[in-house]
């Protein structure tokens, strides 16, 4: 079983809610004392690898983009603009308050909990879109689509 610390009542700061994953442990790390006492441990089938992962890909894409202040093949000492920004199905929103803590599990009832302990990988990962939120969604400022970026060709690397 992974350990997943979260933010609780008396927790909370400026930048962070209740329900905030905060760290994920493997199950034989000790999560007591002072330090532990006023986060609340939730525990979810599976190394804390594994639930990383599952956790980690609710998560939207993100990009860097850039925007020059010169004309294209032009010379000068100014830095482009940049940004970043998170897909939200085709369009593109830029990220002004990008959240301290990525994913909050407060949706996740008491019988949620109950049934991931022996849902099946589908049962898991339906669970967890269902309730998991990713806090770049959630934040106002993050909100704004921008249009020009549904026509940017992407460079490729080499």
């Amino acid at each position: 079983m992974a350990k997943i610390v979260c933010i609780d009542k008396g927790t909370e700061k400026t930048g962070s809610a209740i329900g905030d994953v905060v760290a994920i442990h493997d199950e034989g790390t000790s999560l007591e004392g002072v330090g532990y006492a006023t986060f609340k441990i939730i525990s979810i089938p599976g190394t804390a690898k594994v639930v990383s992962a599952k956790l980690n890909a609710l998560l939207p894409e993100r990009k860097r983009a850039f925007r020059a202040k010169a004309a294209a093949d032009t010379w000068g000492f100014e830095q482009p603009e940049e940004a970043e920004f998170w897909k939200d199905g085709d369009d593109w929103r830029q990220i002004k308050d990008d959240p301290k803590y990525k994913i909050n599990l407060a949706g996740l009832t008491s019988t949620d909990l109950d049934d991931l302990k022996t849902a099946s990988k589908a049962g898991t990962a339906l669970i967890l879109s269902q309730r998991v939120k990713a806090n770049v969604k959630e934040r106002e400022d993050n909100q704004v689509s921008v249009a020009a970026l549904k026509t940017v060709a992407e460079v490729a690397t080499k």
